[in-house]
């Protein structure tokens, strides 16, 4: 049976899952970006969905640390536009 298996998500040996940050992180960028106009999710509804990846593991930072900084997005809105470069826009509020 094939399946496909995201590289992003570590499986250990115990059968626990653990989540690097980066994915959670990269997933948010993914589904924010606008894309012809469009975007995937508004920033606040992937900051949410990305604290429900908080069940699994996050080896390092820790949770506490990453939930933080999706925290932090929600206020700050730090929209990174091309080139990496900040786009001014106003503060989101949830």
């Amino acid at each position: 049976m094939a399946a496909l298996i995201d590289t992003n998500i570590w499986y250990t040996a115990d059968g626990s899952v653990r989540l690097p940050h980066q994915a959670i992180v990269e997933c948010i960028a993914a589904v924010t970006r606008p894309v012809r106009g469009y975007s995937i999710l508004k920033q606040t509804d992937a900051l949410r969905e990305a604290e429900e990846f908080l069940q699994f593991t996050v080896p390092y930072p820790n949770e506490a640390i990453l939930r933080t900084a999706i925290r932090g997005c929600a206020v700050v809105n730090p929209f990174v536009g091309p080139n990496h470069l900040a786009s001014p826009q106003p503060p989101s509020r949830i």
